[in-house]
């Protein structure tokens, strides 16, 4: 399996699971859950849409997000870990995807 279809099961993976309930309206470490679920989801679907790597602007996103993901994993437990973690990890293999290529 190449990296870009563990990306895209992956991500129907993500797609399918529910937002833990308890990570609902919570803020760790003051970033919203919700929010940075939803930044985070979409700049992996549009990798996974396009079928190629982000724009620089989505590219800057997606590391913020991933920076945020880091900030807060440490502080979750339970379904919200796992959710999280997995969003993590997805976050990470679409950034590598998107790396600029060195000319």
């Amino acid at each position: 399996m190449t990296e870009r279809e563990a990306i895209e099961k992956m991500w129907e993976e993500q797609s399918d699971a529910a937002f833990p309930a308890a990570c609902a309206g919570v803020e760790v470490s003051g970033v919203d859950l919700i929010r940075l679920d939803a930044k985070t989801a979409g700049c992996i679907g549009w990798f996974v849409r396009r079928s190629g790597p982000l724009p620089e602007e989505k590219r800057s996103l997606l590391q913020q997000c991933i920076e945020a993901l880091e900030r807060v994993l440490p502080d979750l437990s339970g379904p919200g870990k796992e959710y999280f973690e997995r969003l993590w990890r997805l976050a990470s293999l679409v950034r590598r995807q998107s790396a600029p290529k060195p000319r």
